[in-house]
């Protein structure tokens, strides 16, 4: 599968009405991205993400 962060809003809404993803799926491919680039970026001050 593609990487779910690169999906527009209206691919992502459409893939979760054909239960094609989860929002369980983006939440996690969201959060592996912040993972990612935050040290570089600092951009996060804090993330909850409660796995």
């Amino acid at each position: 599968m593609s990487d779910l962060t690169h999906l527009t809003i209206s691919q992502a809404r459409a893939k979760l009405r054909a239960r094609e993803i989860t929002a369980t799926e983006i939440t996690e491919a969201y959060l592996q991205a912040i993972e990612r680039a935050n040290p570089a970026l600092n951009a996060y001050v804090v993330v909850t993400d409660d796995r």
